[in-house]
């Protein structure tokens, strides 16, 4: 490269380097999950267990309450009858603990939809091992 030109050429890369926007892109806020939710988790030997709940979102944690479906020929519903939960989320990611009025305790772990329509995840707790789990928002 001739003297001349060294120059030039490195005051167009350090053009091209400064040329990135200096600001990230702005997240879109989180979305509300206030309101009931209604879904299943195939949890006890892969048998669909009835989730409903009412949660009560303040910026980003929650508390709730769920049950109250006729839950008595599902394996477990001891854990899911009525239960009390708590939980947080952020960037689209959540985590929701129960412990239903018996004691037991479950938590599920997942991701929120964008439009904070849906949910689901994996779930763990006293009487089963993980499953897949995911719940709507009802109208």
């Amino acid at each position: 490269m001739s003297p001349r030109l060294a120059p030039a050429v490195a005051l167009v890369l350090l053009f091209f380097a400064c040329d990135s926007p200096s600001d990230p892109t702005p997240r879109p806020p989180e979305p509300n999950i206030t309101g009931a939710w209604s879904g299943r988790g195939m949890w006890g030997f892969g048998l669909p267990t009835p989730l409903e709940m009412t949660l009560q979102d303040s910026s980003g944690s929650f508390t709730g309450e769920g049950g109250g479906v006729d839950c008595r020929y599902f394996v477990l519903c001891g854990s899911f009858y009525s239960y009390q939960v708590r939980g947080s989320h952020a960037n689209l990611e959540i985590t929701i603990e129960g412990t239903a009025d018996n004691g037991r305790r479950w938590t599920v772990r997942g991701t929120i939809q964008f439009d904070g329509t849906s949910m689901s995840g994996t779930g763990e707790g006293d009487d089963f091992d993980e499953g897949p789990w995911q719940m709507s928002r009802r109208q």
